[in-house]
């Protein structure tokens, strides 16, 4: 009891010490951490180049759209898994384009850059499909862009 009120006495001396003259508080305002910010913004710089207007794989039944370039299968699921239905078009818009591609990276813990850069590319099966590699090199090369640019 005695060292816990020396302890008390000790912390309120400091407390006092350090306290400022005048009474003003003093509040900042911080800004949010988004840890899979630099993977999106890798994830658009390879996809389209940030274009926003951009439809692509024209050569195939469904062509992917937006600055993610999204197709229509991956809207699907993304319906079945969120109860969110969005046609190919909203991925024009980069504020729907990126809420859908979040709700995929977010499945994956935000180190998991290789993961997320694979399953966006290939899907849930991309452990099978050799060409995501190749992607990831892409990838990586951008978030080295990213990262230097800050």
């Amino acid at each position: 009891m005695k060292k816990m009120t020396i302890l008390l006495f000790i912390l309120l001396i400091s407390y006092q010490a350090f306290c400022p003259n005048s009474k003003v508080l003093f509040i900042e305002i911080s800004e949010p951490v988004n840890p899979y910010e630099n993977i999106w913004n890798a994830t658009c710089s390879v996809e389209s180049n940030y274009t926003d207007y951009i439809i692509g794989d024209k050569h195939l039944k469904h062509k992917s759209y937006g600055r993610a370039q999204i197709r229509k299968t991956r809207l699907k699921d993304y319906a079945k898994c969120t109860g969110i239905y969005y046609k190919e078009k909203d991925m024009f818009d980069p504020i729907k384009s990126k809420e859908v591609f979040m709700y995929y990276a977010c499945q994956f813990y935000p180190s998991q850059l290789e993961e997320i850069a694979s399953e966006w590319n290939a899907g849930p099966n991309w452990r099978n499909v050799k060409s995501v590699k190749n992607y990831y090199v892409k990838i990586q090369k951008a978030l080295y862009e990213i990262k230097n640019k800050k």
